[in-house]
């Protein structure tokens, strides 16, 4: 489901700095890393918690991160990586 959906917003008609895609793997199992692996070579900042947070400290890492990568941005939106909501 993840991959799906970064292949969607990355599909999106948007320009490069529109488009940077911030994932956070939130303590997941270690069956996951070659998911979130595939995801940072593909060109997406991967930030990982050690432990899940849930799903608030997610969106407040990745938040955080992007208003220190991108100090000048409008605005950032949040996509839950489980199919919930279409890019």
């Amino acid at each position: 489901m993840l991959r799906q959906c970064v292949r969607s917003i990355a599909a999106l008609d948007l320009s490069p700095a529109e488009r940077e895609i911030v994932v956070v793997d939130d303590g997941s199992r270690a069956g996951y890393a070659p998911t979130f692996r595939l995801l940072g070579q593909a060109g997406c900042t991967v930030l990982r918690h050690e432990r899940n947070r849930g799903k608030g400290a997610a969106i407040k890492t990745a938040l955080q991160y992007a208003a220190d990568a991108w100090p000048t941005a409008p605005g950032f939106i949040t996509v839950d990586g489980d199919g919930q909501h279409l890019p």
